[in-house]
């Protein structure tokens, strides 16, 4: 799923408010793809690089796919 600028602009603010509130130092995101239980990463906020940058996430698949699971934000320390 393809995300649009406003899509964006709206994840990228979700992650710096979460990274302010939780006081985390990286967060990242993106929408789940229709119909798949997977979501494309689109959004970094405080990497040093782009390298999760259009990442596939799959349900169950790490921290990011244990967020889509739950459909949750999920953290660890």
């Amino acid at each position: 799923m393809a995300v649009d600028a406003a899509q964006a602009a709206q994840i990228r603010s979700a992650l710096v408010r979460l990274r302010r509130t939780t006081g985390l130092p990286v967060a990242f995101g993106g929408l789940v793809e229709s119909g798949q239980r997977q979501v494309r990463i689109s959004e970094l906020s405080g990497t040093a690089t782009a390298a999760l940058s259009a990442l596939a996430v799959t349900a169950g698949n790490g921290l990011g796919g244990r967020a889509v699971a739950l459909s949750r934000p999920c953290a660890v320390t």
